[in-house]
């Protein structure tokens, strides 16, 4: 997909009609980002790409017509569903189960949870029987075959945090390999006000 965007006739076309250099620059530099984008082979997300044409329109006093036409390129294919699904995982939202649903099941064995905090945190107080997984591992260290020996294929999974960002930035990474993942908002702390077991290291 890189390759095809990249190197397209139509894209080389657009570069190389422009007169100015740095007209040109803006044009090759946005449409490789753009080109990574739909490919998902980096970290960096639509509004960075969209920083970067504007940053770079506004230093090379080009038009505000070029900026504006190659954003809109990135929103149109952002609308399409393509930039929007992460490293080309599903796109997810938080759950809707209650905690109460959430213990019930963990307690039949149909659910389990999975800790995506710190080290740290986790050491200062965890939900009993939790699974610990952090969220940087996933990103910096994924292994699949790793994951599939910690996490049982046929049984939901709760992902927690702090606060709720990390639960559903894990969640997304882990639902890539078809897990019914179910990122929980509630944080640890709340988890035990509603009366999950916590415990220490």
């Amino acid at each position: 997909m890189r390759e095809t965007l990249t190197k397209s006739g139509a894209f080389k076309g657009l570069t190389t009609s422009l007169s100015s250099p740095n007209l040109s620059l803006i044009c090759t530099d946005a449409l490789r980002w753009f080109a990574v984008e739909l490919t998902g082979k980096n970290r960096y997300n639509v509004a960075s790409a969209i920083v970067m044409i504007w940053d770079f329109s506004r230093r090379c006093d080009v038009s505000k017509f070029v900026g504006l036409f190659l954003m809109a390129m990135i929103l149109v294919a952002c609308s399409s569903g393509n930039l929007l699904a992460q490293r080309g995982g599903p796109e997810l939202e938080h759950t809707k189960d209650s905690l109460e649903k959430v213990k019930e099941l963990v307690e039949q064995k149909k659910a389990v949870l999975v800790d995506v905090r710190e080290l740290v945190e986790w050491d200062a107080g965890h939900v009993k029987g939790a699974v610990f997984l952090p969220w940087r591992d996933l990103q910096d260290k994924f292994d699949e075959a790793k994951l599939r020996e910690k996490l049982p294929k046929d049984t939901i999974i709760y992902t927690y945090c702090a606060v709720g960002y990390r639960s559903l930035r894990a969640g997304k990474i882990i639902a890539k390999y078809q897990y019914d993942v179910r990122p929980l908002k509630p944080g640890y702390e709340e988890l035990v006000k509603a009366g999950f077991e916590g415990e220490k290291k």
